[in-house]
């Protein structure tokens, strides 16, 4: 397996390593400034537990972001929301440049022309550049966008978390007032329904929010610690850190399923409705140190097999024919 250094804004070498072994490079800085001494990046590291996917042609890192950064991917670009500011990473291998700053953004969202980003407020700007506009004046979290409406959590101090709706012809709705006290964390919508799991909650529940009418449906309770979910098809899956699991969940009869044990502190989770991706974390038997890695398997829970290293609690994107994550690289591989 190959490794190469894509192009960014700090001038950096290309290194190769075989399979099994850590390879250093010398990651780039953010766009909007270059250190002395540019952090260290570890694209690929193999757990000896498990083997490398061989179908897996190359693991590349690509600029830098934060690992709780959240990521959304368009044809031509990676948006990365951390901290304050929202920042564009091509994929040609073109310069990182920063779309947002001074504006803290803990949630993203993208359409075909605009991104959408939660943090203080709710906001959006054109992929292109240009002025930032306030969509929604209070603190909010979770974001997700179907057809034409952008869809969020906002959660006032001592209240539970509101569903809202924003739409140009409309402005901000609200969809339902949730069950649980719990911030969102992450939303998904599929088939005119949204649905959330309190994210890093003990005895959270699993929802579905008709957006027809606001009526919340709880499919599943006792949910430990969950720190990210997907929903594909007639299936939700999501991680459990308690139990070291990845669980299925039927949307039809509220049947729950171990997909895999001892998944070593599933984070983050994504898929595109054959494949299932998830970082996790394996102790090494002579650091004695966790690595984190992304990992990946059927929708089955069969065929487990490491795409590279991560970071803990790194974001997780499946778009197209690629899988990407966050860590001191942003980094993405063929799947």
């Amino acid at each position: 397996m190959a490794l190469s250094v894509w192009g960014t804004a700090c001038s950096f070498p290309a290194l190769t390593s075989g399979d099994r072994e850590p390879a250093n490079c010398n990651s780039p800085a953010p766009v909007d400034a270059c250190p002395q001494k540019p952090p260290v990046c570890t694209p690929v590291v193999i757990p000896e537990s498990l083997p490398a996917c061989s179908s897996l042609p190359s693991v590349e890192p690509h600029g830098t972001t934060r690992a709780s950064a959240s990521i959304v991917v368009d044809e031509s670009n990676v948006y990365s929301a951390a901290g304050r500011g929202v920042t564009v990473i091509p994929k040609s291998g073109a310069a990182p440049w920063a779309l947002v700053s001074d504006t803290i953004a803990r949630a993203i969202a993208e359409d075909d022309t605009n991104i959408y980003f939660a943090g203080d407020q709710l906001w959006s700007v054109p992929k292109t550049g240009g002025a930032v506009r306030v969509l929604f004046d209070q603190p909010t979290d979770g974001i997700a966008v179907s057809d034409d409406s952008v869809f969020f959590c906002d959660y006032p101090l001592g209240t539970r978390p509101k569903l809202r709706r924003w739409s140009e012809p409309t402005g901000v709705e609200e969809v339902a007032t949730f069950t649980d006290a719990s911030s969102c964390g992450r939303l998904v919508v599929q088939d005119r329904n949204v649905y959330r799991i309190p994210l890093a909650t003990p005895w959270a529940r699993a929802s579905r929010v008709r957006i027809a009418d606001g009526a919340e449906d709880l499919i599943a309770d006792n949910i430990q610690v969950s720190r990210g979910f997907a929903v594909a098809g007639p299936f939700l899956y999501f991680s459990e850190a308690d139990s070291q699991s990845i669980q299925r969940l039927s949307l039809a009869d509220g049947t729950r399923s171990t997909l895999f044990s001892f998944a070593g502190d599933p984070s983050a989770i994504d898929t595109d409705g054959s494949l299932l991706y998830v970082i996790v974390q394996y102790l090494d038997a002579v650091t004695k140190h966790y690595t984190p890695a992304l990992l990946r398997m059927t929708v089955e829970g069969s065929d487990p097999c490491v795409v590279g290293s991560a970071a803990f609690d790194a974001s997780l994107v499946v778009s197209g024919d690629r899988a990407y994550w966050t860590g001191d690289c942003l980094i993405h591989g063929a799947r």
